[in-house]
């Protein structure tokens, strides 16, 4: 540890970021204190309800080529997975400007390799906790299987492939039999698909983040549960006001998600983060699975955890305080039900979260520009689960030596003047 690295860190956030970050904080000898208002692993977090996915080679970026035509068509099919409530026009609209501004080849292909270096990262830690903290069962390696209905919806992986092959990603081409050989319960209705081999699945997100707490907790970390009201800036640091009475401290590390940049504003940083929904529903189903896998055509996920299969799908641009709205995954359920028939009919759950993203579609990791103390980390969008590994480690690295393992400036706050 250099003579400048602080000796204890608070962090707002117990999601997957967050505990990550605390863990490899105290891996280095610091003191660590964690502040969220829910406890880590209830379903209130976004880490709770996702894909379960540590998709190492997913690396395109939602501004891609192409991007325009593809958003502007699923806003007029009732089926498609984008939501963009009227009500919200005024800022999702503004937000997919942005996200149009970055979708010519050149930027997308720069973008994708820095979410491909930080999948890789974290792919190496991942595995590294895993082994650790004895997490087999619940973090395995079961690869994750794309599908596609067309030749022409296939074709369009030709970049992604490309990019996989640059970065040494192993994957599997599959045609329609392969795929059935595969997964038997898949209904024969794909074209062909890709199979990321090296990725992993979590078969209960929510155990996972409590056992990562807990990990944290035994190696001394404090768990404060508290709603942050505000991060006022002292001579010497920071006063953090919460619902139970102030919290003092040097060294802060923001990782509260989709919150964060309500908690920047006061500060004067103005950082285009938005509420990416999302949804998912458990069945209780007959259908048996080797491990996840995705339509592309209709962007709905199918995962195994333990009896039961979730399905994920939905980007939905509606902030942090419109109510849910379940009618649209309701539907894809049918679609679901089309190719993977062993589903059924019984919704044993449903659920809706907030991920964290940015438009440039490239998370937020770095120092803040104008707060010695202040560090940022937060816009992992669909793959906050794949990157929490490699983003913690990161930012402790930041933190206590000045120096990372990879160069953050893709990531860094200032490209958005923070």
């Amino acid at each position: 540890m250099h003579p400048a690295s602080p000796t204890e860190v608070t962090i707002l956030g117990v999601g997957i970021i967050g505990i990550m970050s605390g863990l490899q904080l105290l891996e280095r000898g610091v003191a660590v204190t964690f502040i969220d208002r829910h406890e880590p692993g209830d379903r209130e977090q976004t880490s709770y309800g996702n894909a379960g996915s540590i998709s190492i080679g997913n690396m395109m970026p939602m501004g891609k080529p192409g991007f325009i035509k593809e958003g502007a068509g699923m806003l007029i099919d009732p089926l498609a997975p984008l939501m963009l409530p009227i009500q919200y026009w005024h800022r999702s609209v503004p937000w997919v400007a942005k996200v149009c501004a970055t979708s010519s080849e050149r930027n997308a292909l720069a973008t994708a390799h820095a979410i491909g270096d930080l999948n890789l990262v974290s792919a190496a830690a991942w595995r590294k906790t895993v082994a650790d903290l004895k997490l087999g069962d619940l973090v395995q390696a079961t690869g994750w299987l794309k599908l596609y209905e067309s030749e022409a919806s296939f074709a369009k992986t030709r970049l992604e492939q490309q990019l996989m092959t640059e970065l040494g990603i192993a994957y599997e081409v599959l045609d329609r039999e392969q795929i059935c050989d595969r997964e038997p319960d898949i209904a024969p209705v794909f074209y062909g698909g890709l199979c990321q081999t090296e990725s992993l699945a979590i078969t209960n997100p929510g155990k996972l983040m409590k056992r990562l707490c807990a990990a944290a907790l035994s190696r001394g970390a404090i768990f404060k549960k508290a709603d942050v009201l505000a991060i006022e800036r002292q001579a010497d640091g920071y006063r953090l006001e919460l619902t139970g009475g102030p919290h003092e401290c040097a060294t802060v590390l923001l990782s509260a998600g989709a919150w964060s940049q309500r908690l920047l504003e006061p500060l004067g940083y103005h950082i285009p983060l938005e509420t990416e929904r999302g949804y998912h529903l458990m069945f209780d189903s007959a259908a048996s699975l080797s491990g996840p896998v995705i339509n592309m055509d209709r962007y709905i996920a199918l995962c195994p955890m333990g009896p039961n299969i979730r399905m994920t799908s939905c980007v939905e641009l509606a902030g942090l305080d419109q109510p849910a709205d379940y009618n649209r995954i309701t539907k894809l359920a049918g679609v679901a039900q089309n190719f993977l028939p062993k589903l059924g009919n019984d919704v044993t759950d449903r659920w809706m979260g907030y991920r964290p993203s940015l438009p440039d579609s490239r998370p937020v990791i770095g120092k803040a520009s104008r707060d010695p103390g202040l560090f940022l980390a937060f816009g992992n969008g669909h793959l906050g689960m794949t990157q929490g590994a490699g983003t913690g480690q990161l930012i402790a690295e930041l933190i206590c030596t000045g120096k990372t393992s990879l160069d953050l400036q893709a990531y860094s706050p200032v490209r958005f003047n923070a």
